[in-house]
């Protein structure tokens, strides 16, 4: 899934970034088109990176979907996530 970052937390992230969620995640969470989420998201390993840079996806962009607290942006308002963040950096 390629999605649009609107604003980064930690670490250094595109415009655009590749979300990849493992085979068989039991706590996989289905995504809406147009909505809008706080993800928390990982490095994904080189392995899987090599598999994307062969099929022209920058490399540096792919990163592994943490499923258990990805949340829209109205769940991650009721569960507290944003003062916990502070405020989000713009990507590059």
């Amino acid at each position: 899934m390629t999605f649009d970052v609107d604003g980064i937390w930690k670490g250094t992230l595109p415009k655009k970034a590749v979300l990849f969620q493992g085979f068989g995640e039991t706590e996989s969470r289905f995504l809406v088109v147009n909505e809008h989420y706080v993800v928390f998201a990982y490095p994904e390993t080189d392995r899987v990176r090599v598999l994307f840079q062969e099929a022209g996806v920058d490399p540096s962009a792919v990163f592994l979907l943490g499923s258990c607290a990805t949340a829209t942006y109205a769940e991650a308002a009721q569960r507290g996530y944003f003062p916990a963040l502070g405020p989000a950096r713009q990507p590059r």
